[in-house]
């Protein structure tokens, strides 16, 4: 996709300030994780179990994972709140400000941003027709792959400003989190009092279903990812 395709970024000067303020919640994690450990060891593991695996196989993965684990579900909300956050932060500069530049982009990043922007563009007709309400619904779609490289490329593509998305990524952070927690921690509450080794089945189960579509969608991304030199020219 050339750049031209993109609408210009808008100036919006904080939105370089983000990567600061997501070390900072990353290091706040940290705090937070250690603190937690030292008080009490057994929720310390399970939130800490989350932490490779969201960024892994995702978030749909990583909170029945530390429930199935013994994790509170307030903490292990808070936990994936702030970690989520932190990395998105750190990200959304990073798709936001290189779109433009888009077919120069090599290796990892490169990559990542043409897989964000393919996804986004085959859903780009809800936020064109709803705007900051249709990005929003988007992104709390439950196994869709709309991370928040994609939907930051999606709401970049649509023209919106940063102080319009990252409100929207923020907001659907904190309300699937939440939603998700609650809903494994009763459904595994009912699940454990049939057999207790049903819920860690089916974390595990999640797990496995999500790494592997996440490999695949990384091949596809990979085979459609043009070779060095390749870049389509004009006539």
């Amino acid at each position: 996709m050339a750049p031209e395709a993109f609408v210009a970024a808008h100036k919006e000067p904080w939105v370089k300030a983000l990567p600061f303020v997501g070390l900072a919640l990353a290091i706040l994690t940290v705090v937070f994780l250690g603190s937690v450990f030292l008080a009490d060891q057994a929720q310390g593991k399970a939130l800490l179990l989350m932490v490779p695996i969201l960024f892994g196989a995702g978030k749909e993965a990583a909170i029945p994972a530390g429930i199935a684990a013994g994790g509170d579900p307030w903490l292990v909300a808070l936990t994936m709140i702030v970690t989520d956050l932190a990395g998105t932060f750190v990200l959304y500069p990073i798709v936001h400000l290189t779109l433009d530049s888009l077919e120069k982009r090599r290796g990892f990043l490169g990559k990542m941003l043409r897989g964000a922007v393919r996804r986004a563009e085959k859903r780009r007709h809800i936020v064109d027709r709803y705007g900051v309400a249709g990005l929003y619904l988007y992104s709390i779609i439950p196994f869709a792959f709309n991370g928040p490289p994609i939907v930051a490329a999606m709401g970049r593509m649509a023209g919106l400003r940063a102080i319009q998305v990252v409100p929207v990524l923020v907001a659907a952070i904190v309300t699937t989190t939440i939603a998700w927690a609650m809903f494994y921690a009763i459904g595994f509450t009912a699940l454990a009092s049939v057999n207790k080794w049903i819920p860690l089945l089916l974390s595990v189960s999640i797990m496995l279903v999500m790494v592997g579509v996440s490999v695949v969608g990384a091949l596809m991304d990979r085979s459609d990812d043009p070779a060095p030199g390749a870049e389509a020219k004009g006539p």
